[in-house]
């Protein structure tokens, strides 16, 4: 196999790579892909750089193994969930949990209730899409506010406070306990610029754009 287009890259991890091998496929007159993964990050990021494969037809993901084997119609789910998600999806997949981090960054939430929380509150879509995709290592203050309100709804719909320590400490008195035995938090942009890491990371090897000292394949 003629590997030059998708050199430079200096990246190693398959599920990186993997996009890079369909990009090539499709450069050479290729117009359907199947993938075969086991590993939910690798759908994440199919989903997500979709739209950024131009001239192909379907991608499939032979996920799973054994009786959780199944095909997954990375085009239908692309198309339905539509661009503004799709680009928020590595943000989104980072936060709420990911193979690289191993858990969520939110106690007794998994990605069901997260994306649910999504749908129900689309004004964190833009935050999502430009978090995904961030360069600066400093988060403007906007951007803490929302992913904060974001966190506030996936614990609680109707609470209407804006700030994770008020919201929890509303939430902690709900259950007719003395505020003295609180837990301790860590701030909320620590989680989010852990998520910002590893969907940047993902962003820099995938988007057909130079970046220098990272990878010019596609």
């Amino acid at each position: 196999m003629n590997s030059d287009g998708l050199q430079p890259c200096s990246r190693e991890e398959a599920d990186i790579r993997i996009l890079l091998h369909v990009k090539d496929a499709m450069n050479s007159g290729y117009k359907d892909a199947i993938i075969r993964a086991v590993d939910t990050d690798v759908v994440v990021l199919a989903v997500a750089y979709f739209q950024d494969l131009e001239n192909i037809g379907n991608l499939w993901i032979a996920f799973g193994t054994g009786k959780d084997f199944r095909y997954i119609p990375v085009h239908e789910l692309a198309r339905s969930i539509g661009p503004d998600e799709a680009n928020g999806l590595p943000f989104f997949h980072a936060l709420s949990d990911c193979a690289t981090t191993s858990h969520s960054q939110f106690a007794n939430h998994g990605k069901k209730s997260a994306w649910a929380t999504w749908l129900a509150w689309p004004d964190i879509t833009e935050t999502f899409i430009a978090l995904s995709k961030h360069t600066s290592p400093e988060l403007p203050e906007d951007i803490i506010d929302k992913l904060e309100r974001y966190s506030v709804l996936l614990y609680s719909r109707t609470n209407d406070d804006k700030s994770v320590y008020s919201a929890r400490l509303s939430l902690f008195c709900q259950m007719s306990r003395p505020t003295d035995n609180i837990p301790p938090i860590q701030s909320c942009d620590g989680g989010a610029y852990q998520a910002i890491y590893l969907s940047r990371w993902t962003y820099l090897v995938t988007l057909p754009r130079k970046v220098s000292g990272c990878c010019d394949c596609i």
